[in-house]
């Protein structure tokens, strides 16, 4: 015996359903990226930070000129203050050079950092970063590997369940509105 149709009420709640879950799934998408939690923890300079490496690989050091810091909306320079000096050592007192770097940037919304340079590290280390000196503004920094991909799959998996949620709940939608009333 054949299942007897679906009632359009469920189908009308399945496809609101659909569709709340599309739209919270892209504020929240976008919230994050905009707001910068997708980034690695930040710091003001002049001041120390102590990062744990966990993998080798390429780390960089980011001058984040918008941000949100502390609760509030930061603006500051893409540069660099030259008066500000970078000192990175191991957990042994061992300097590792900082190879400079600015060509890396990253810009969403409120959110914008521009590299200062990078170290290359071998995994497994701690690592004291002191900046010292002063400027004008204090810059916000972070450190973090030479990775975008965070960023970019938070983006595709937010927009990912937004398009499926749209292509499956909007089609469902205009169904029970306009075609199942018999």
């Amino acid at each position: 015996m054949p299942k007897p149709p679906r009632k359009p009420r469920t189908s009308a709640v399945i496809a609101a359903v659909l569709l709340l879950v599309a739209t919270i799934s892209l504020i929240s998408t976008l919230s994050a990226l905009i707001q910068g939690k997708a980034h690695a923890p930040q710091f003001s300079a002049p001041g120390s930070f102590t990062s744990e490496i966990k993998e080798p690989g390429r780390y960089y050091l980011w001058n984040h000129y918008k941000t949100y810091f502390d609760g509030k909306s930061v603006k500051r320079p893409k540069k660099f203050p030259n008066d500000l000096r970078v000192l990175i050592q191991d957990s042994e007192g061992t300097e590792i050079p900082l190879n400079l770097d600015n060509g890396q940037s990253w810009s969403i919304g409120n959110h914008g950092k521009i590299s200062i340079g990078y170290i290359e590290s071998p995994g497994d280390q701690s690592i004291q970063i002191s900046i010292t000196g002063s400027a004008k503004k204090n810059p916000i920094l972070s450190f973090a590997p030479a990775d975008m991909g965070n960023d970019l799959w938070i983006a595709f998996r937010g927009l990912l369940v937004t398009l499926i949620g749209v292509v499956l709940g909007l089609p469902l939608l205009v169904w029970v509105l306009f075609f199942s009333r018999s």
